[in-house]
């Protein structure tokens, strides 16, 4: 009994420890926020309920894009600085407008961005690449699954990850539910056609 006392102890006062460390990072982060809020209202002439309302949205949107690069929800740890980096002072406006905007579109409803366009032409570029340096091999010898050279097998895994990012797949979904949301897509695009 007196073992199990010591563990539950234990363990109380390490989840203690864990949210103290918690309590004071989101201290520090209310503070670094109330500064940005502050920062931010200086720019307003005469705000009124409206205004103020946007402000807070804005920060908290804000708040939400550094916590998801922190915790590792965008591609890289440092996209959305780079984002914001990406812009001017005067054009950052526009940046963020057409960011949120995008995060608030439905995965499905969303259109490939320049960025990823671009990373699937370079995919399918090395795939092309890759099926260059075998100039007396058919695509069937290419593509025999025993023969396949691992530089095209490699391109290839390359281009279907930009594909299924783009179309904001899941990585672990399986070719069959792949191919029943391409057939949800193509039904919609066909519809939205007539």
């Amino acid at each position: 009994i007196n073992f199990i006392y010591m563990i539950r102890r234990f363990l109380v006062d390490t989840k203690n420890e864990k949210i103290r460390r918690e309590e004071e990072i989101s201290l520090q982060a209310g503070i670094l926020v109330g500064k940005l809020y502050d920062a931010l209202i200086k720019e307003y002439i005469n705000p009124d309920e409206k205004s103020l309302r946007s402000l807070n949205i804005l920060c908290v949107r804000l708040v939400f894009c550094l916590y998801a690069e922190d915790a590792g929800f965008f591609e890289s740890r440092t996209c959305f600085e780079d984002y914001v980096k990406s812009f001017n002072l005067p054009d950052l406006r526009e940046g963020l407008i057409k960011l949120f905007k995008g995060l608030d579109t439905k995965l499905e409803n969303r259109n490939p961005t320049d960025e990823q366009k671009a990373k699937i032409e370079k995919t399918a570029q090395a795939i092309l690449d890759a099926r260059a340096k075998y100039p007396e091999s058919s695509l069937a010898d290419l593509y025999d699954e025993t023969f396949m050279p691992s530089e095209l097998r490699k391109a290839h895994q390359s281009n279907d990850r930009a594909v299924m990012e783009a179309y904001g797949f899941a990585k672990d979904m399986t070719e069959t539910e792949i191919v029943a949301e391409l057939f949800k897509i193509y039904e919609k695009l066909t519809k939205e056609s007539k």
